[in-house]
């Protein structure tokens, strides 16, 4: 056969690492030993107790840009579904959770998203995954870009604490 070198399908560690985050919904770190480790998002979490916290005081700040998104959704309807074999119909019974945080409510309006979980069976489960949902949107309201000089005893994917932000 002809090989085509200019039209290849390689892909580097990279590419394949950030189609497995896509995928699967957690994050990443190159680690300082040169391993890739997947970690779930830390969300809502006290990380206190999971890893050191290491304190960023405004001294050391050489420079710092923080940005605010509004949400993708304000509240989340999930809604999950029971196959009842026992009826004579056949029908299909649904079981629905709702969560709403008011307070991003109050500031952008109303904003719904309904999810179709269908290996959910019961109301308690799609309001807990609701909740989940919800509570990714609205971390993923916040970036930013923070500078300072060297500081061996911070590593990739710890949680830092930034005194001028109070978070």
């Amino acid at each position: 056969g002809n090989i085509d070198l200019f039209e290849s399908d390689f892909r580097g560690r990279l590419d394949v690492m950030v189609q497995v985050k896509d995928h699967i919904n957690w994050e990443f770190f190159l680690d300082t030993n040169g391993e890739i480790v997947f970690k779930p998002p830390f969300y809502n979490i006290n990380t206190k107790q999971n890893f050191p916290v290491c304190w960023i005081r405004d001294i050391d700040i050489i420079s710092d840009e923080y940005t605010e998104e509004e949400p993708e959704a304000t509240r989340v309807d999930v809604i999950g579904e029971i196959n009842s074999m026992f009826t004579s119909s056949m029908s299909t019974i649904q079981k629905t959770g709702v969560y709403t945080d008011f307070n991003l409510a109050r500031q952008y309006g109303l904003r719904v998203e309904t999810l179709q979980a269908h290996w959910l069976r019961s109301a308690e489960s799609c309001g807990f995954y609701a909740v989940d949902k919800m509570a990714k949107y609205a971390s993923n309201r916040f970036t930013g870009q923070l500078t300072i000089p060297g500081r061996p005893e911070l590593r990739l994917g710890y949680p830092v604490y930034i005194e001028s932000q109070d978070c």
